[in-house]
């Protein structure tokens, strides 16, 4: 990462502890990804305690039903932050406030949640849909897995 702390976007699922959060935090680290809205709020409210202004926060989850309404009331409830949630169909999108970003969710070969890979046209039609919606940030894929299948070295090896 080098001295360039915008390059990492820190997953709170890894420690779990809000109090390595805030070691995260004081480092310089404004981009986080949440896998629970619980985290969400545990982080907004950190954010916030410490001043910072204009993080980044993404919920790695699909944002349907009451996790949307969640994230919305996060979203309102911390102005000063940036929230974006992951969608991966046309249909998702008009549920998410446009206060939240969206990131098209695209299955690598995880086989976790995502527009699988080779469906090109999907992923466009998605990403299309929330860029007319004036929230599209990017695309996103879990890679966890992959590396195990292009790599002969055992991921657990790595770490």
């Amino acid at each position: 990462l080098g001295p360039n702390t915008m390059r990492w976007r820190f997953q709170t699922k890894e420690s779990k502890s809000p109090s390595v959060w805030a070691e995260v935090i004081k480092c310089g680290v404004t981009r986080f990804q949440c896998s629970t809205t619980r985290e969400v709020s545990v982080l907004a409210e950190l954010l916030k305690t410490n001043g910072v202004a204009g993080a980044d926060v993404l919920f790695a989850y699909p944002a349907r039903g009451v996790h949307a309404k969640r994230m919305l009331e996060l979203a309102t409830a911390y102005p000063d932050i940036h929230f974006s949630v992951l969608c991966e169909d046309t249909s998702d999108v008009a549920g998410i406030s446009p206060v939240l970003g969206i990131f098209v969710e695209v299955n690598i070969y995880a086989d976790r949640t995502g527009i699988t890979i080779n469906e090109e046209d999907k992923i466009l039609e998605v990403a299309k849909a929330a860029h007319a919606a004036e929230h599209l940030r990017g695309l996103h894929c879990y890679e966890g897995p992959l590396l195990e299948k292009v790599c002969s070295v055992p991921y657990h090896l790595l770490l």
